[in-house]
Parts: structure tokens; sequence; C-alpha cells
């Protein structure tokens, strides 16, 4: 692992790269990287954090393509309360899948809206056992209070919700949770691999940890790091609804070059 001088040293050239593109102010910048806080602030129930957890859902390879916006099922979802989606569609995907999915759509085991709907009742469900959201969160506080304990919430969700892998429990946890969660995506695996913080051949789970290892020797929030390197990797600035150009490949060349890494 690195020191915490190079350690901040990437964080800082990360900042630089993405400062270098047209149209990123610092301003901007900060308002992607540093919103933990101000997205929390609208989590207040559990239809708030389902309804995140159903946007982490849809996020999945190739759904956003096919899944309408999650805003859109708010009637048949009644207002995303768990509760009563549970006992509306009496726990069954299918019921649900019939009131959501396109006339017409056939039903097979590898459709996304089959996928989504066995989803979106996995996680009703689960968030269902919940009196409150008050409880929920003293539930998941159990796990991130404890360093060595936070990856045992991601592992839980991963059982719980379906098509939940880790990283999307981890993008469900840093989105709404907690900002000590990182998601191991393409692009974070990518960058810290070919940076050397993970090895070649590291699993989502180890990248994971070493991610939240360089967050704490760089002395910022791992969410941070999440999304500084993310956003090197995809370009998409949502807060100003645009997708700028970016190629992380050039990024970690710059970086060795900058800093003088082989």
């Amino acid at each position: 692992m690195v020191n915490a001088d190079l350690a901040k040293a990437f964080v800082r050239e990360g900042r630089n790269y993405l400062l270098s593109l047209d149209g990123v102010s610092e301003a901007i910048l900060d308002q992607h990287i540093n919103d933990y806080n101000s997205r929390h602030e609208d989590i207040n129930s559990l239809s708030d954090s389902y309804k995140v957890m159903l946007k982490s859902v849809r996020s999945l390879r190739h759904m956003p393509k096919v899944i309408d916006d999650v805003d859109n099922f708010s009637e048949e979802l009644f207002n995303f309360e768990p509760g009563s989606i549970v006992e509306h569609y009496e726990n069954d995907h299918r019921m649900l899948f019939k009131a959501i999915a396109p006339a017409k759509t056939k039903y097979r085991a590898q459709n996304s809206w089959v996928k989504f709907c066995k989803s979106a009742m996995s996680g009703a469900h689960f968030l269902s056992q919940f009196k409150n959201y008050k409880e929920f969160i003293a539930f998941t506080q159990a796990f991130t209070a404890i360093p060595e304990t936070r990856i045992g919430l991601a592992l839980l969700l991963k059982e719980e919700v379906f098509g939940f892998g880790f990283a999307l429990a981890c993008d469900f946890i840093k989105e709404s949770v907690s900002p000590e969660y990182v998601k191991p995506d393409t692009h974070i695996k990518y960058i810290f691999k070919e940076l050397g913080i993970c090895r070649d051949s590291a699993s989502d789970y180890e990248v994971f940890k070493d991610v939240v290892v360089f967050s704490e020797i760089a002395q910022e929030k791992p969410y941070t790091v999440d999304k500084l390197f993310w956003l090197i990797g995809s370009g998409k600035f949502y807060y100003i609804n645009r997708k700028v150009k970016t190629n992380r490949q050039n990024f970690v060349e710059r970086l060795k070059k900058n800093l003088a890494i082989l």
C-alpha cells in the first residue's frame, strides 16, 4: 500500500485531471464528490431507502436501457412503501411483473423486467422487516460503526436482495447509509489495479478493502474517493446533466508520468 504523501498525490492528480476537462470547475467537482451529506438529508424513511435500492438495481448492466425511471412506478409501488408492496403483491415478484412490465413482455428468467421485479420484491421484503427508518438505521449502524464489521452489511445485503452482488450492495450502502463504503465497479477496479493499489486478480471484496484503506491513508472519506475516480472513468456529471469525455487509461498514464511511477 502507498504512503500518505503518495495517496494524497493520487487524489490531487485525480482532481487536476477532472479540472482540466472542459466545463468542469472546482465548484462543480466538489458538488459531485462531497455531496454525501446533502444527498443523505433527503433520505428519512424506509420508502426513501427503498427507492435508492431500486436505483442501484436499475444501474446494473443493460437495465437502464430497458427499465423506466423508478419514479414512474410510484403508483404501482405504493409510493415505495416496502410493507404495502409485500402485502399487495403477496411477496410474489410475478404479480409485480404483471403490474409494471410493458404489455406482451414475456416472462423469461433472463428478461431484465423479471430480474428487476425479483430484486424489487426481495428488497421490499427485506426492508419490511423493520418497523420504521430509525430501526433500519440502528440495524445498519451495528455494522457500520466498527470498521472491521462494515463489510458484513454488504455481504448480508448480497444474500437478501436478488441481483445485489457485492458491488451493488456497496453502492446502496454508500448512497444511503454510510460514506465509509466504496463500490468496486469497473472504473474503480481498473484504476486502482493499474496504479498498483490492488492486485491484478483482486476480487471485488479485496478491492473494496484496499480502496477503503487507501482512503484512510489519503485522509479522505471512501465516498469521496469513490466519486472522484468514478468520475474519471465515467465522465458522468449528473448535477449538470452532462457527460464529459474522459479516458481512464490516459489518466493512469498521466499520473504515473507526473509522479514518476514506473
